[in-house]
């Protein structure tokens, strides 16, 4: 009987829903070569067929049930060796570093949408990459804008982007902006950083 684990099908494997597949496989690994000792093969895929009848992930222990023994007799068989290794699954910590708008816990702010985190952060790196193109004479408004098919007022509010305060570049990088702030709500804001946490209520 094939290990759910081996199959890429973690989630199927005991009672834990979802589990981090490298990190079993880690466990799983270190608990056989003890087991087997040295003449346990190299290659852990080839290790975990070879020797690996069930794996079933338990919420506080991995149970590995081992293939038979070619020499062993029917009743050895029907009572194969399950090694059992202590494991937990680190709880799933609810992500509070957001930066809270003004009157709001940073626990209690709902963090920005994955969807608005990348198009954000891909409107700054944009910003940046088209400010400095035109610093270094490379590129006007005109020819960015006609080379992105766009407006001169797009590319202008989006080299706005790249004036943003640092810390809110790295909070859109690390999806810490509250939720509803987007491309939209940052486009040509003022050029003084502390304004443009004012501007978005956000506390600085």
């Amino acid at each position: 009987m094939s290990s759910a684990l081996i199959q890429a099908q973690p989630q199927s494997a005991g009672s834990v829903a979802r589990v981090p597949a490298a990190k079993i496989e880690a466990v799983i690994v270190d608990a056989l070569r003890r087991h087997i000792g040295p003449d346990a093969p190299v290659d852990n895929t080839e290790l975990i067929t070879t020797y690996v009848r069930q794996i079933e992930v338990r919420r506080t222990e991995v149970a590995i049930s081992l293939m038979d023994e070619e020499n062993a007799s029917e009743d050895e068989k029907d009572d194969s060796l399950v090694l059992t290794v202590p494991w937990s699954k680190t709880p799933h910590r609810r992500h509070c570093d957001v930066i809270a708008p003004e009157g709001t816990s940073p626990a209690d702010a709902v963090p920005i949408r994955s969807d608005t985190q990348v198009k954000l952060v891909t409107a700054i790196a944009r910003g940046r990459q088209w400010l400095s193109e035109i610093e270094a004479g490379a590129a006007t408004v005109d020819g960015i804008a006609g080379r992105e098919a766009c407006s001169k007022r797009h590319v202008n509010m989006t080299i706005s982007l790249a004036f943003l305060a640092p810390n809110l570049v790295k909070a859109a990088v690390e999806a810490r902006l509250p939720h509803g702030i987007g491309v939209a709500r940052l486009f040509d804001s003022p050029v003084v950083w502390s304004r443009q946490h004012q501007m978005l209520g956000l506390a600085h």
